[in-house]
């Protein structure tokens, strides 16, 4: 039996091909129109509102009222710092209020001009300012929650040196959570300030959110981004405000925001 020519089989091997990689480009272009065309959803991670707390002062510290995992008001003593230098201060600033006085009495009582009154009184208010200064100098020795929040981090003791370049403890507020993902650059349209989302979890009901912020400029996808074919993508940071319910969320829980 005779076989094929050559040129004719090539052109078959050719041909199948051909009709093989058309086959392959319509079903990922169909695909990739589908998925362009779908509700536009999204992985991110809760994120919530920290406060780094530092002293305003340096000092020993003395007390520590807080610990991990604690529920704090806002306000609320957390750090006290050794106060006695603090207090001395303010000691010898209402000692300086006294002998002020003690002197515009004296100017007062005597034939002293009107210029050595006036001196003697601005010296007055100096000494008063003095005494103010050093009652809030006194106050920084209390550390404050600066809002209310849960005790994240706590990383001083009793004993251990404190100053204002070191955060002695992070507080985060659970319930203001929010949500960061990152929006391919063909579909920032569909993310806009005030629009909503549905934020979803393996583990929790779902929770709605609103657009807060859209980033102004594009980035490479970070390479926390864990869905592989978002990773070399140029996209936009969006940030949404979780609404409501959101008591079940926690920060650091990986979810899936489906844009409305």
């Amino acid at each position: 039996m005779p076989r094929p020519p050559t040129k004719v089989l090539a052109r078959a091997v050719a041909l199948v091909v051909v009709l093989t990689l058309a086959v392959g480009l319509w079903s990922w272009w169909r695909h990739r129109d589908a998925a362009e065309s779908g509700p536009l959803a999204l992985t991110g991670s809760v994120q919530a509102t920290e406060y780094q707390v530092a002293p305003a002062t340096a000092g020993t510290v003395t007390e520590v009222n807080v610990a991990e995992g604690d529920r704090v008001r806002a306000r609320q003593p957390l750090v006290v710092l050794d106060a006695r230098a603090l207090d001395l201060q303010v000691t010898q600033a209402q000692e300086g209020v006294r002998a002020a006085k003690a002197a515009v009495d004296a100017a007062e009582d005597d034939d002293s001009s009107d210029a050595e009154v006036t001196a003697a009184q601005a010296r007055l208010a100096q000494a008063r300012a003095a005494v103010d200064l050093a009652k809030v100098q006194q106050g920084y020795a209390t550390v404050t929650a600066p809002h209310a929040g849960t005790v994240a981090t706590l990383v001083t003791n009793v004993g251990q040196n404190a100053s204002p370049a070191r955060v002695l403890l992070t507080l985060v507020d659970t319930s203001d959570l929010w949500v960061r993902v990152y929006v391919p650059e063909t579909r920032l349209g569909e993310a806009k300030v005030g629009g909503r989302a549905t934020v979803s979890s393996d583990s929790t009901p779902d929770a709605q959110a609103t657009v807060s912020s859209v980033a102004s400029t594009a980035e490479f996808t970070p390479n926390t981004v864990e869905t592989e074919d978002q990773r070399t993508k140029l996209v936009y940071e969006v940030r949404l405000r979780v609404t409501t319910p959101a008591g079940d969320l926690k920060p650091g829980m990986p979810v899936t925001v489906t844009f409305s």
